[in-house]
Order: structure tokens, then sequence, then C-alpha cells
């Protein structure tokens, strides 16, 4: 088995957590997606510089980070790479060298879905799409016209679908077997709507296509568990709009 761990990180470097001083898992590789180069960070993983002038279209640096979360397979194709098994985390985790990596993505690699995760916990069994919209508001991620406009946008892809049903998967770890045709088709459609999306969070519009779909992933709740942490930053809308400086100036932020 092939395993690729991923993470990602664009904007400037003060803003930067990313996971630095752990051990890696033996024969697998660590692909950090950034606008920075090695020299102005301190990290763990093998900084892959990108350039920013390709993503453009997008507008802002969040939507570019999603990109390396949910269309490395098509990245990793561009550079001549490819693994059977590519699992994602947030800047500032990082994958445990004690865990047997190997059983994990053989429980993955017989997923219908090909896509694992834990649950969200935060409001215990009763997390929804629509709840989420409104618990982005309240913790200052997103502004509130923004998340009436992302409600009219999922109801105009799908009415059918109740964002009301008690079901919803946190973003911060995902595991992909990138053999798994549903796996790479959920990633695909997420892209095509994420890109007009009006807001740059993931999480609402990720769950909702797994509700459209009639999709559940490989849950997995221990899967925090096989990840370890450095010193998380904590975001909100100033400091994504500082980020966002980033690609409008068009910035190599060598400073």
């Amino acid at each position: 088995m092939k395993i690729c761990f991923v993470t990602t990180y664009i904007g400037p470097p003060n803003l930067s957590d990313i996971s630095n001083n752990f051990e890696r898992v033996v024969d697998c590789d660590y692909l950090l997606f950034t606008n920075l180069h090695s020299d102005q960070i301190k990290s763990g993983w093998n900084v892959m510089t990108i350039d920013l002038e390709e993503f453009n279209y997008l507008k802002s640096a969040v939507k570019v980070s999603r990109y390396f979360k949910f269309m490395v397979h098509e990245y990793l194709k561009k550079i001549g790479r490819e693994y059977d098994f590519v699992f994602y985390c947030d800047s500032y985790k990082y994958p445990k060298h004690t865990i047997n990596w190997t059983e994990v993505c053989n429980i993955l690699e017989t997923n219908d879905t090909g896509i694992m995760q834990y649950r969200h916990t935060c409001l215990g069994d009763n997390m929804n799409v629509s709840l989420e919209l409104d618990c982005i508001v309240d913790a200052g991620k997103d502004t509130r016209e923004n998340m009436k406009a992302t409600r009219r946008y999922l109801k105009n892809i799908d009415q059918s679908v109740d964002m009301n049903k008690n079901q919803y998967f946190e973003n911060s770890i995902l595991g992909f077997h990138l053999k798994n045709e549903y796996a790479i088709s959920q990633c695909n459609e997420f892209w095509k709507y994420y890109v007009n999306s009006p807001t740059y969070r993931d999480q609402p519009l990720w769950n909702f296509l797994y509700l459209k779909n009639n999709k559940k992933p490989y849950v997995e709740n221990k899967l925090t568990e096989m990840y370890g942490s450095g010193n998380r930053k904590s975001r909100h809308l100033q400091q994504y709009t500082d980020a966002n400086v980033v690609i409008a100036k068009k910035d190599s932020l060598r400073k």
C-alpha cells in the first residue's frame, strides 16, 4: 500500500500553525501544500510550494487550501505521484507513528464510500447541516449574510435534502481510498459546487452531499486519537481576511 499524509496551509507565515518535530511513519510520504517556501516555516512535512497564480480564480486563501483537501488526487496526478490512500489533516495536526496505518487502510478499503471520518460531537447526536450554519455565525467564522446565502445555495442544489437530519461529520481529518470510485466522485462533486459557494466553509456542503447521495463515510470516532497536535491558532473573520490578502496581492511572501 502506498500511503500519503497530506496537509495544507495558504497564508502569511505569521498565521501558520504547521505541525513540526514529530516522528514519521516509515515508508509513508508527508506532503504540505503551501504558498510558503521551506525557509519561511518550520515543518515536519515535505514542503510543496504551489503557484498561487494557478488558483487566482478562487480569490480566497481558504478555498485554495481546500483544493488540496478535497482535490489532491488531481494535483497528485499532475505532479506524477500515485498513492492508494491519502489521509488529510489540518495543519496543526500530525499522524502518530505508533498507529498501524496499514490496518486502517485495510478497513477503509472495504468501505463502499472509500472515505473515513469521525462524527461531529459539539451538540452530541443532534448536529446537522442547518445547525452548523448557525454555529458558524456564532463562532465568528463567517457572516450571517453568507450563511443565509449558503442555505439558499444548498437548497438550489437539491430542495429535497433534509438539512435538519441529525447526521454530521468533522472535516479536520479525512481518509480517502483513491481507488474507490465513490470517494473520487464525491470529491469532484463537492468541488463543482464549492468553487461558487457563498462561503469558504467546507463542512456544510460536504455533509449536504452525503445526504443528497444517501451515503455515509466509514465512521471511525477514534480517528482523532490517531493524531497528535501542536499549538493551534484560532482563526476568525479577520485572520481569514488577512490570509486572503495573499491571494489579492499575488505576493510570494519571501520577506
